[in-house]
């Protein structure tokens, strides 16, 4: 069985039900969980070496007692040649394990790289249920143009291993297929200029009635809230009202059209236990509220940018020659609509408590989706309802979101909390640098048990911080989840996740099959060198555009005699050839 070569592991419930596991697959579970690639390749990796190799350590020999191969099929008169070879290749590459030790491989595998959460073995059996489609859950991503919903579903698909991922301008890319233009103007606008397409006439006298209906007590047939904004201004007795107010009707009027295609496509996808990323403009929030009533596996989040400055640079990528220019920049030209509408819909997030995710780090904002999500599963198997439907809210996924942000603020006493939680004794924590140098460090009184009584004994035990350079002979590295930004998923007593810094990993193949004691510290998270090489990129980009307007501009008119250089180049071949051409 040790030159065996093994693909596929199939796991096998109690009640006989089996579930066929890959490396992928398994690398794939782990990412959901919240552990970092490389980690989830390595563990993944280790799964399979120890399944293959049995009797090499104390690990495969508890296990190859309990592993099976696959049976091969008797051959009948009806058997082809090929098909029988087919059996003969799942026996060579499949095993069969109980469920109860695959997920004790998985653990003691996640334990020696120092993923060390309480509630290890139940976030993997979570992770393993969405895995196996036995649940599933929608991630809904609202926000206006611009503001990263793209680019974040694409990332959190691959973190979250969810191979669907739905833009709501392809349900409206879909629809307009069915309708001409002439006959629907309003279907094939953009949402921020959509309000064009609407009599403001009509629109005025349609909330009026509105409005006086709610007044006498009558509700409307609608789910829509037509109240009306402090910073909007408009008349309502039949006359036309203000530009900002058109926008957003026009962008309700189309959101509508939109949202009912997309309940029926969430149906199907829940029918099917497949998990689902949506994202899109169309996801107006009194119409998600909506779809919440009806399906429990929705999760909803406000994508927006708060800087309008930096919403707006966002846009020169998308015209055709890179440009803020409003006359070549349909995005630039409505940028007052776009930002009136996502004003709109954060006073809509504040009103349904929907997590609302500021979007100028797009690292951190998969960061804390991902960990938010996945807290939400864990209330949602403890049977907690996301939506209230007394208050017509989400606290919940806002209460998680927040618990995730309060995470990654990285403070001293959450670390030393979870310091003092690993129970071992620990005299220093620190902030590691990139190359491995002190940042920060905070002497730590700990207690023989490894354990702190209460908060306040907590608050005596951290010392003052020490700054410079520091020399630690020997430190425990400690892996988190949910990557690079601190933010884990150690829980409180209260089962709501708490503040838990993410250790550095540069050093964990080390510890692999030897001491745990390695020059690192359980600090806070890594800095990543992902920024300085942007930096430098620019730099360079930069110097290489300097470099061709110099070209097209200068060197002409040094061929023709009309420019005169008299100042010395720093970059002597370049300026000597100048020199003799001149």
């Amino acid at each position: 069985m040790a030159a065996a070569k093994l693909l596929y592991i199939v796991v096998v419930d109690d009640n006989g039900s089996s579930f066929r596991y890959t490396r992928s697959l398994i690398h794939s579970t782990l990412q959901l969980m919240g552990c970092k690639p490389r980690h989830a390749f390595e563990i993944s990796r280790r799964v399979f070496d120890v399944i293959r190799d049995d009797g090499s350590d104390e690990m495969a020999a508890s296990a190859s007692a309990r592993v099976q191969r696959y049976e091969v099929a008797e051959a009948t008169p009806t058997t082809s040649p090929r098909q029988f070879q087919f059996e003969l290749y799942k026996r060579r590459t499949t095993v069969l394990l109980p469920r109860d030790l695959f997920l004790d491989l998985v653990c003691d595998a996640l334990a020696l790289y120092k993923y060390v959460a309480p509630n290890q073995r139940a976030d993997l059996m979570l992770a393993c249920r969405i895995r196996e489609r036995k649940e599933s859950v929608t991630v809904l991503l609202c926000g206006t143009s611009g503001c990263g919903k793209s680019t974040l579903s694409t990332l959190l698909g691959s973190r979250l291993g969810v191979t669907t991922v739905v833009s709501t301008d392809s349900i409206r890319h879909m629809m307009r297929s069915f309708v001409e233009e002439k006959e629907n103007p309003l279907l094939w606008a953009s949402t921020y200029h959509a309000g064009e397409c609407l009599d403001p006439v009509a629109v005025a006298e349609a909330k009026a009635w509105r409005k006086a209906k709610k007044r006498s007590g009558v509700s409307s047939s609608s789910n829509i809230d037509y109240e009306k904004s402090g910073a909007l201004t408009e008349k309502i007795e039949g006359k036309s009202i203000g530009k900002k107010q058109m926008a957003i009707e026009g962008y309700k009027a189309q959101s509508e059209m939109v949202i009912d295609s997309l309940d029926r496509l969430i149906t199907a996808w829940e029918d099917r236990k497949e998990s689902v990323i949506v994202e899109g403009v169309h996801l107006s929030l009194n119409f998600v509220m909506g779809l919440m009533r009806k399906h429990p596996s929705i999760i909803p989040f406000m994508i927006y940018i708060s800087n309008e400055g930096k919403h707006t640079e966002r846009f020169a990528v998308r015209a055709k020659y890179m440009t803020l220019d409003p006359a070549k920049n349909k995005y630039v030209k409505y940028i007052s609509n776009i930002r009136t509408i996502q004003e709109y819909l954060c006073s809509r997030a504040d009103k349904y408590l929907v997590p609302k995710v500021n979007n100028t780090n797009v690292d951190r904002s998969v960061a804390s989706i991902h960990a938010t999500v996945f807290s939400c599963l864990r209330r949602r198997a403890n049977e907690d309802q996301l939506y209230d439907p007394d208050t017509n809210t989400v606290a919940l996924v806002n209460e998680e979101y927040k618990n995730q942000c309060v995470a990654n603020s990285m403070s001293s006493k959450g670390m030393f909390k979870l310091i003092q939680r690993l129970g071992s004794s620990r005299k220093l924590m620190a902030i590691i640098n990139v190359d491995g140098s002190v940042s920060k460090a905070w002497p730590v009184e700990s207690s023989g048990d490894g354990k702190c009584s209460s908060d306040s004994s907590t608050q005596k035990s951290v010392g003052i911080p020490i700054y410079g350079p520091l020399n630690i002979g020997r430190a425990e590295s400690v892996n988190l989840q949910f990557g690079t930004f601190g933010i884990s998923a150690w829980p409180t007593d209260t089962g709501c996740t708490s503040q838990a810094g993410n250790a550095d990993e540069s050093w964990a193949n080390a510890t692999e099959g030897s001491s745990r004691h390695v020059p690192s510290s359980s600090g806070s998270p890594k800095k990543s060198d992902r920024h300085c090489k942007e930096v430098l990129t620019t730099i360079c980009t930069m110097f290489v555009l300097i470099f061709l307007i110099f070209v097209i501009t200068v060197l002409p008119l040094v061929s023709k005699g009309r420019v005169a250089l008299n100042f010395e180049f720093s970059f002597i071949p370049f300026g000597a050839r100048l020199k003799s051409h001149q």
